[in-house]
């Protein structure tokens, strides 16, 4: 997990190996060292994220599904 300027951006692995890149989550949920080598169960919700050239407000949107809730399962 990585914070960037307008999301967290998660690397995820699934059970078959196969690795998503870049993946876009809230900052709530993005705690690098709490979810790593854990199987888990990741929510998904549309959230408005800025639709700037840098971190500074500029008023424009866009909707994104995001990763907004992961729960640590058992293994």
């Amino acid at each position: 997990m990585q914070n960037g300027d307008l999301k967290c951006y998660v690397t995820i692995v699934d059970e078959n190996g196969k690795v998503y890149e870049g993946v876009g989550a809230v900052f709530e949920v993005c705690e690098p060292e709490k979810y790593v080598n854990k199987k888990v169960k990741m929510s998904y919700s549309l959230e408005n994220v800025s639709d700037c050239q840098s971190s500074e407000p500029c008023g424009k949107t866009i909707k994104e599904w995001l990763i907004s809730k992961i729960e640590i399962q058992e293994q």
